[in-house]
């Protein structure tokens, strides 16, 4: 496949932050302008030697080739002064190769034995430039206003691979077992040259502040499952694993090295009876590399980033309950979901209050628990011959927690969503359509930090009421259309409602073909608005998003007709 891509984008926002009880206002737009082709080649072989094996090998390239360029302002304030305000202009051309493949064989050597070998292995090379303009002014500085700029080039390679061999027995009778060995590797990381010109005073190699590290983790497992079934309709599914994985950290600029060995069981176990499954597992993930800052990077006049590195493995230990019952009168649907990491990452961030300036670091936090709990209803009946109802309810619920420090106060944040959805539908002899929703949304951020004046708790709530309606064929006019009226965020401090509407209409011909014409966001009032809270801020984002437009098409069904021998 070929693809050829252009894209625009648009992000608008603004906040406030409490620091030392004084208030802090950031206002900000940032414009992207990207191009891309890319090339995915994928491949499938198949081959069963004979009735006791099988052979299967996928493999596949994508080679994409992206160029664009973003323009970006931003200005920080508080009600008596301006802190600092600055321009970036910005191009990059960025280049990737990948290559993936999926190997698998099995063998039967018995009706009771079957032995099975799987490899995954993925290569990627992702090359980027990027040139950049960036003109500050801080207005509290001796020298208020600066230049930079920046030649950035960096160079990642990485590669990972997964060997699995396996060994199914059925000899037993109600009881099923597979043993199996595996091995894993992980190899990544950035290699970056930094060269920069401030203030117009020549190009020098900023050696110093160029993030590139190594990372090579290597995991050896070994495990057993087993497969009961001791009365119709009760599957009990247990097992338990063994790891041992091996680390390695490569810091290059600094020229430093670590490398750990761990060992952990991972035990497992589901069970499904009738229309119940309830599960446990606890499984490994590999260090978060992705937040590795090697050196302290000063380059930007506005932000500081502190080095962050040697991140440990984390347990993930998920527990997960569903009950699913489909009847054509009625479908019920629950599920619980909990989620419980030993280990996260989290942010420590200072502001100096007098100019606005930043200092971020990453750090390995504690542990935290993640819940969620969906809960699906919906109820058929029909009166008379011509009509037909249902109505059905959508629940969910969920909470999400990270930590962070700012300006030395720690803060664990809880965000806690619930949304819930009422449908109703009225069908006339399958001809017309009518289905009125109603759509509520609640966000609240929960700190753990109490009695702090910058650390405020905000609530946030979203109402949404709409309906469809079809028309199916009359007289070869049909109709599909949606309306709902959307009160939401427009800013920090203001609602507004926007009203969305999309149609469709159809004719269809005597040759069964159509000739449809569609309207999307017919009113104009489609946007992506995002309203949060987020330990001392409270922040508003509105992104360009697909606005209205309208499309005629013809549409022509071919039929295949199967002759018989």
């Amino acid at each position: 496949m070929l693809k050829y891509k252009k894209e625009e984008g648009q992000n608008t926002g603004n906040q406030t932050a409490l620091f030392d009880n004084v208030e802090q206002f950031n206002e900000n737009e940032y414009n992207t302008y990207n191009n891309s082709l890319s090339h995915n080649v994928n491949s499938l072989f198949r081959y069963r030697m004979d009735t006791t094996a099988y052979f299967e090998f996928i493999p596949k390239i994508s080679i994409t080739n992206n160029d664009g360029h973003s323009d970006s302002w931003m200005r920080t304030y508080t009600k008596e002064n301006s802190l600092n305000y600055s321009i970036n202009n910005n191009k990059t051309e960025r280049s990737n190769f990948n290559y993936d493949h999926g190997f698998y064989i099995e063998k039967l050597l018995h009706k009771n034995h079957i032995i099975s070998l799987r490899n995954n292995i993925n290569i990627r090379n992702d090359k980027e430039e990027e040139n950049g303009n960036q003109w500050t002014q801080i207005f509290q500085n001796p020298v208020p206003s600066s230049s930079l700029f920046e030649n950035k080039r960096k160079n990642e390679k990485s590669n990972s691979t997964n060997t699995f061999l396996g060994y199914n027995n059925k000899s037993i009778e109600k009881l099923n077992f597979d043993f199996y060995i595996s091995f894993n590797t992980i190899e990544q990381g950035p290699q970056e040259s930094i060269y920069y010109d401030r203030d117009s005073t020549g190009i020098v190699h900023g050696e110093q502040f160029e993030n590139s590290y190594r990372f090579k983790s290597e995991e050896y497992i070994s495990g057993i499952k087993f497969f009961w079934k001791p009365v119709k309709k009760l599957f009990v599914n247990f097992g338990t694993a063994y790891a041992i994985k091996d680390n390695h950290f490569n810091l290059l600029k600094i020229n430093e090295r670590k490398s750990t060995s761990n060992g952990y069981w991972l035990p497992n176990i589901n069970i499904r009876f009738h229309d119940f499954d309830v599960s446990w597992s606890k499984d490994l993930e590999s260090p978060a590399t992705y937040r590795t800052q090697v050196v302290t990077d000063t380059l930007n006049p506005l932000i500081t980033r502190l080095p962050s590195f040697f991140y440990e493995n984390i347990l993930r230990q998920n527990a997960r309950f569903s009950f699913n019952k489909y009847k054509q009168k009625y479908q019920v649907g629950i599920h619980i979901n909990i989620n419980y990491k030993d280990k996260s990452e989290g942010y420590k961030s200072w502001r100096d209050v007098s100019n606005g300036h930043y200092t971020v670091q990453s750090f390995q936090a504690r542990s935290t628990s993640n819940q969620s709990f969906y809960l699906y209803g919906r109820y058929n009946f029909k009166s008379g011959k011509d009509w037909t109802f249902y109505i059905s309810q959508n629940t969910s619920l969920y909470t999400y927690q990270q930590y962070a420090s700012i300006n030395n106060v720690d803060n664990k944040l809880t965000n806690l969503g619930i949304n819930l959805t009422q449908e109703f539908s009225i069908t006339w002899k399958n001809l017309i359509g009518f289905t009125p929703k109603y759509t509520y949304s609640w966000n609240k951020s929960m700190n753990s930090v109490k009695n702090n004046p910058d650390f405020l708790e905000n609530a946030y709530e979203t109402h949404k009421i709409g309906a469809g309606l079809n028309i199916n064929p009359l007289k070869g006019f049909s109709l599909e259309t949606s309306y709902s009226l959307e009160n939401r965020a427009s800013g920090l401090n203001e609602r507004e409602n926007y009203h969305i509407l999309n149609s469709s209409f159809y004719y269809t011909l005597k040759n069964n073909s159509q000739i449809k014409l569609t309207g999307f966001d017919i009113l104009n009032q489609n946007r992506q608005n995002y309203w949060g809270n987020s330990g001392n801020t409270t922040y508003f984002q509105n992104t360009i998003t697909l606005r209205q437009y309208f499309l005629l098409g013809y549409i022509y069904k071919f039929k295949v007709t199967k002759l018989k021998n």
